[in-house]
């Protein structure tokens, strides 16, 4: 708590990260939700595509919910 309470550095580069994150997986044609917030849902469409591509993320969080 320390680092974030001293400093706002870690919380900036968070925040700048996230913001080009978002930006190339819109440019690249995912659809991103969750506006300004770190959590970037990424939202692909079929619970078959989200379980490889869960594969190849290779211990990122991912889940599938029908829409």
């Amino acid at each position: 708590m320390d680092l974030i309470t001293d400093s706002t550095k870690f919380l900036d580069r968070l925040a700048g990260n996230t913001e080009h994150f978002r930006n190339a997986m819109t440019m690249a044609g995912f659809t991103i939700t969750g506006d300004n917030h770190p959590i970037c849902p990424v939202m692909l469409g079929d619970a078959k595509l989200a379980t490889t591509f869960a594969d190849k993320m290779m211990g990122i969080y991912i889940f599938s919910y029908k829409l």
